[in-house]
């Protein structure tokens, strides 16, 4: 887990996994155990996901009732919702779903 924080800002997770690369077969069969050793002795390997993070800092918001941030959060969620309910409706298909709901998220992020 990778934890990024700013005074000032709203505190941001991202999980990195790993997994073994591809190459540590062919490294065990060049360079045999002893290469494969020096491989999993430093880390290498591994192959770290996701390879690159992008996080948009968000400055903290005051507590206050009726500040803008809580109110776009709501109307975001109402909107997600109505969303969802025609896609379980089957009023809109997967696809059409898939769109509205990025361009939903598009406009809310900015």
């Amino acid at each position: 887990m990778v934890t990024l924080e700013k005074e000032g800002y709203e505190t941001e997770n991202v999980a990195v996994t790993k997994s073994i690369g591809g190459a540590v077969a062919g490294n065990i069969i060049a360079g045999g155990l002893v290469g494969w050793g020096v491989d999993a002795m430093t880390g290498a390997q591994y192959n770290l996901h996701p390879e690159t993070v992008n996080i948009r800092l968000r400055p903290v918001v005051a507590a206050a009732g009726g500040s803008k941030s809580n109110q776009q959060t709501k109307e975001f969620i109402e909107e997600l919702n109505k969303l969802d309910d025609l896609l379980v409706q089957k009023k809109v298909s997967p696809e059409e779903y898939s769109k509205m709901r990025a361009a939903l998220v598009d406009k809310y992020q900015k």
